[in-house]
């Protein structure tokens, strides 16, 4: 014979909305344990609907927050918000990890491995464009005209 639910969808949805979407406090406010308050949310759509809403909903507050910040000039909150929602306009701060083609970046300081030899090692490495301008970490200048 199943067994009777103790709740029913109803007070699941109340503990629901007075908890912002928490299933945690929901349960606490139940006082039954989370995996209640879990199972009927896993068994229902309406319950689902109702966590996505809150949820939403305390987006809309935390993103009015940040306004009344901004129109405060809280420079933080203005930061925050350009490098979040200001991406398309160009307020990101993207780190690049490769160059084009996967390849290092120019600025990638690369170090011979132990057991090769540095010559080899200077030869692949060495950037093509300025090979002949640049001098080995230690090298002594060549020209003392000339700042190394």
């Amino acid at each position: 014979m199943p067994r009777k639910p103790r709740f029913t969808v109803e007070q699941i949805e109340h503990a629901l909305r007075e908890s912002a979407g928490l299933q945690y406090v929901a349960a606490n406010l139940l006082r039954c344990a989370p995996s209640t308050v879990t199972s009927y949310v896993q068994s229902s759509k309406r319950l689902q609907r109702v966590i996505e809403e809150c949820q939403q909903g305390v987006l809309d507050l935390a993103e009015g927050k940040i306004v009344e910040k901004i129109r405060d000039g809280d420079l933080t909150a203005i930061i925050f918000y350009l490098k979040t929602k200001g991406k398309n306009r160009g307020y990101t701060e993207r780190q690049e990890h490769s160059g084009p083609d996967g390849k290092d970046l120019p600025h990638v300081i690369v170090a011979p491995q132990l057991s090769e030899n540095p010559d080899a090692w200077q030869s692949r490495f060495k950037p093509k464009a300025v090979a002949d301008n640049i001098l080995p970490f230690g090298s002594p200048n060549p020209d003392p005209k000339k700042p190394s």
